[in-house]
This record gives structure tokens, C-alpha cells and sequence, in this order.
């Protein structure tokens, strides 16, 4: 099979090459929006005490452990007219929202004593404290949705996010971006050390094998098997990253081909070098190489 997709190769290159290329890009076209949909749970046992206590708080008393604070500032206090008008609008939205179980805040609490923890030590800001609901999964992409549309200053009133819920989020989106960054390094960065340095290793030694009256060395099956693998592995990563549960499997086979693809390279390398010492060490040189490739025939004097 390996020796008919050579063939195929050598007969129509280009071909080969432009459905190859049609194939990465379609791959990145598939893979890159996987970013937005990584998972951001996981990290609780499920069966774990701490989890059924939240399971419980968030089933009787409407409590969330993933929460969203609101710090409403204003110079001239958060009992002025301006604050209060601000905090009480976004307490409204909150309430609204159906991400949100709870809202609490200094000017709903009821008493100035419950007010009192919500409040800075001047009185100049307020905090807003809402459980969001939606797991560990989906609470971080709720709270930076409410953030993104309260979180903005108005009427002289300074408003600002955060809570473990907009903590996770906004690192989770820093990982993607980073994740996106490696593999849009990596990936190219490993194919062309690949092909680039063994090949050009393997090109070099070239004169030294027809000084011994060669043109090549064989080509070995696991030289076949790498290069495939890693030609296969590639498109394999790229799909990989799509949202889905067959894209996973695709993509954990994708690696899998990688790892395989590059050790495979690195032995068939290692033997390719072998050949070679072994080719300069016990094969004499060939001064006249067309000689030797087209001896005289017994009874031929031209």
C-alpha cells in the first residue's frame, strides 16, 4: 500500500500537494473555534463532600459557590443619589438574569448593620455579590456575559467586576489564548525541524555515497511509516480540536500518530546514519562511477 501511495506521489505531485494543503487548511478552519467551547469545570469531585454541599446549598437556599461581585464607587458615597441609582439598576438586571439564584447588596439587605460588610470604609463604594448558577462548567462564561454588560462606568459612578466566577473565566480565556499560540507554534516549528534538518542531513551525505558508486540508500519501511504518520498526524490535531466527542477521539489519535511519527523518524535517522558509516568504512571509492555502471561486454572492441 505504502509503495502505491509513493507512486500515486511521484506520478501527480502537485496534485498531491494541493489536496494536502486543501486538507490543513479545511482541518484549521474546523479546529481553531474549539477555544470557546473548552470545557472550564472539572476540577471538584462530584462524589466529594464539598461537592454535595454545594449540590445542597445550591438545591434549598439557592446558594452558588461561583459568584459575581460588583464594586459600584462613587466619591461622594455610596448612599448618594447616584450610587444608589446605578446599584439598584444592576441589582435589577441581576435579578432578572436566569444565570443568577441570588443578589445581594447594600441598598436591598434591609439594615444598615447587614449593609455594613458591603460597604468600604469610607462609604464611597458598595459591593454587589450574585450566585451564579450553571455548574462549574458554565458559571464562568454567565458571570463574564453579566460583566460584560454591567461592568461599565455611568452617570459619574465607577463599576467594576470580579469573584472567583470572572477569576476562572478570565483564566480560562488566557489558556486559550495561550494553548492557541503553542499549537500555532509548535505544530510547523516540529514539521519543519522534521523534514527540514533530517532531510537536509540525509541530502548531504549524498556525494559520499556516490563517491562509492550509490545514488541513494535503500529506503526503509519505518522511514515510510513515519513520514506517514506525521503527514497523517497533523490534519488529525487540527480536527481534533473541534467541539465534539468523535473530534476528541480524532485528536488523541492525531497526537498519538505525532509521537509515533517523530520517534519513528528519529530510529529511521539513527539507521540511515548506520548505513552510512557502514557504506565509508567497508566500501573502497569508485574513481570512474559511469564505468562501473556500464561495463564493457565480453567480446565487444567497438
Amino acid at each position: 500500500m505504502l509503495q502505491r501511495i509513493a507512486l500515486l506521489a511521484i506520478a501527480a505531485p502537485r496534485w498531491i500537494v494541493a489536496i494536502a494543503a486543501l486538507v490543513v487548511v479545511g482541518a484549521a478552519a474546523f479546529g481553531i473555534p474549539v477555544a470557546n467551547s473548552l470545557s472550564a469545570g472539572g476540577f471538584q469531585d462530584p462524589s466529594s463532600e464539598s461537592a454535595r454541599a454545594s449540590q445542597l446549598l445550591k438545591d434549598k437556599f439557592r446558594q452558588s459557590d461561583q459568584q459575581l461581585s460588583i464594586m459600584v464607587s462613587d466619591p461622594a458615597g455610596v448612599n448618594g443619589a447616584r450610587a444608589r441609582a446605578v446599584g439598584l439598576d444592576i441589582v435589577d438586571r441581576l435579578r432578572q438574569s436566569p444565570y443568577v439564584t441570588d443578589v445581594t447588596s447594600p441598598w436591598t439587605v434591609g439594615s444598615p448593620q447587614a449593609a455594613a460588610p458591603l460597604l468600604s470604609k469610607d462609604a464611597t463604594s458598595g459591593l454587589i455579590v450574585a450566585a451564579i448558577g450553571g455548574g462549574e462548567n458554565n458559571a464562568q462564561k454567565y458571570a463574564a456575559a453579566l460583566s460584560n454588560d454591567l461592568a461599565h462606568d455611568r452617570d459619574g459612578v465607577t463599576v467594576r467586576s470580579g469573584g472567583t466566577a470572572m477569576i476562572i473565566a478570565q483564566a480560562n480565556h488566557q489558556t486559550q489564548r495561550d494553548l492557541l499560540l503553542m499549537e500555532s507554534i509548535a505544530i510547523p516549528l516540529t514539521f519543519l525541524v522534521l523534514v527540514w534538518v533530517f532531510g537536509g542531513l540525509l541530502a548531504a551525505t549524498l556525494p559520499l555515497l556516490r563517491s562509492r558508486g550509490l545514488s541513494a540508500l535503500p529506503v526503509t519501511y519505518i522511514g515510510k511509516g513515519a513520514t506517514f504518520a506525521l503527514m497523517s498526524g497533523f490534519p488529525l490535531v487540527l480536527l481534533g480540536n473541534w467541539d465534539a466527542l468523535w473530534s476528541r477521539v480524532i485528536g488523541a489519535c492525531g497526537w498519538a500518530f505525532l509521537v509515533w511519527g517523530t520517534y519513528a523518524y528519529l530510529w529511521s535517522f539513527a539507521q540511515y546514519a548506520v548505513q552510512i558509516t557502514l557504506v565509508m568504512r567497508d566500501m573502497p571509492k569508485v574513481k570512474h562511477r559511469s564505468s562501473q555502471l556500464n561495463p564493457p561486454k565480453t567480446g565487444d572492441h567497438g
